[in-house]
């Protein structure tokens, strides 16, 4: 077979050793704009979590409305501020009991935020892709 006709993900599934290759269940993700959006299922919803590392200290940033159904009942709600490109935004974090589940692996989440003070134009194109939020390497 032509080196050219083969796919990334072929050449990543050969390097694979046997016992992981065959527990590996792999899924497409989308690729827009030089961004990943991963399908994710958080309480029962479908998904697309956009992945940035720059959002590491959060485990789940997601819109207030989606913050507001996933906190764990009773949990305190913390306040503090974050700077964002050389603006101070307010954060707003509490406990949650759910979890992220990509393809057959759920992950616990610990902790959902959500932030105030990011422009409308910001606002506006989450809203518009569909996503549901941003995860980055603490998750």
């Amino acid at each position: 077979m032509p080196k050219h006709s083969i796919k990334k993900w072929q050449i990543f599934l050969r390097a694979l050793n046997d016992t992981l290759r065959n527990k590996a269940q792999l899924t497409s993700f989308k690729w827009k704009e030089r961004r990943i959006l991963l399908p994710t299922t958080i309480n029962g919803e479908k998904t697309s979590l956009y992945f940035d590392t720059g959002t590491s200290a959060f485990e789940l940033l997601t819109s207030k409305s989606i913050f507001e159904r996933l906190i764990r009942h009773g949990a305190p709600i913390e306040n503090y501020r974050v700077n964002s490109w050389g603006n101070t935004l307010q954060a707003f974090s509490a406990l949650t009991d759910h979890r992220a589940e990509f393809v057959n692996v759920s992950i616990p989440l610990k902790k959902v935020t959500y932030i105030e003070g990011t422009s409308l134009v910001q606002n506006l194109l989450m809203r518009i892709s569909g996503m549901g939020g941003m995860t980055g390497n603490k998750l």
